[in-house]
């Protein structure tokens, strides 16, 4: 027979350690969001950047190659604000539905909305960081391009 001491230790223990472990997630969350909020301010100042180039070229008759490097800047923060997102989605254990958005269960083969079949998120993250580092690349040999 256990000692009843040692059972509510061991309970004490696994109550401990399931908290640590969701600290974790909470933290990693966290840290998601952060990066995100990051991302998003970079694209915010970008915008407002394109915005001033777009003007001066439109007043002035300018060259509009800075434009052009300013959207593939544009573009590849969208990129990566995608991987972020999906990284989000997986620690939060949600994979997103690509015709409706919503958020579903990481076992769920379907949305549980619309019916859609749902990307496993590895794939979705992959091919996201592959277009978010085509982009980048796409950028740098137009950059040099000039």
């Amino acid at each position: 027979m256990a000692n009843p001491i040692d059972e509510i230790f061991e309970g004490v223990i696994d109550i401990a350690n399931k908290a640590g472990k969701k600290t974790t997630e909470l933290v990693d969350v966290s840290k998601i969001k952060i990066d995100i909020a990051g991302i998003n301010n970079e694209i915010k100042h970008a915008n407002e950047k394109l915005g001033v180039l777009t003007y001066n070229a439109a007043r002035k008759g300018g060259d509009k190659t800075l434009i052009d490097l300013c959207i593939n800047e544009l573009d590849s923060l969208y990129a990566k604000l995608e991987v972020y997102k999906l990284k989000l989605d997986e620690a939060k254990s949600v994979r997103r539905c690509v015709k409706c958005g919503t958020a579903n269960g990481l076992k769920a083969v379907y949305c549980y909305v619309c019916g859609e079949k749902l990307v496993r998120s590895e794939d979705k993250t992959a091919a996201a960081a592959k277009k978010a580092a085509e982009t980048a690349e796409k950028a740098k040999e137009e950059q040099q391009a000039e």
